[in-house]
């Protein structure tokens, strides 16, 4: 899929969460507003988000 979340923000796709189950970065528009779950590389958090907002730098709530 062109401009999906893998292809546009490579760097995101370590945080997508397995909670997405059959869902995954390649699948999705870098700019849905579909809700999803993300975990934190750092602290291991898991939220959710929509996908065009954690795009626009939004991060884990833990670590503010």
């Amino acid at each position: 899929m062109s401009n999906s979340l893998a292809e546009v923000h490579p760097e995101l796709v370590s945080e997508w969460s397995e909670k997405n189950l059959l869902l995954k970065p390649d699948e999705v528009n870098a700019k849905s507003r579909k809700n999803v779950w993300w975990r934190c590389g750092k602290c291991g958090n898991e939220w959710k988000s929509v996908i065009n907002a954690r795009v626009k730098d939004t991060v884990c709530l833990l670590l503010l």
